[in-house]
């Protein structure tokens, strides 16, 4: 969830809360965005490059 998204739940619950002070309270409590993280992939799968050139094949079918 965004700032906003978390301070206008919070609003819609009858609280008085803006974007900047959600950010505040959540980075006082060690909540932090976490970038998401590229992990080599863990099985092997036969068709593996079958499936990405079917991806591209529809990629470039439906544009």
């Amino acid at each position: 969830m965004t700032h906003k998204e978390i301070a206008s739940g919070l609003r819609a619950a009858g609280f008085t809360i803006s974007i900047p002070l959600v950010a505040k309270l959540l980075k006082k409590h060690g909540y932090v965005k976490k970038k998401a993280q590229k992990k080599p992939t863990i099985k092997t799968t036969k068709n593996r490059d079958h499936q990405f050139k079917n991806i591209g094949r529809l990629k470039v079918k439906y544009r």
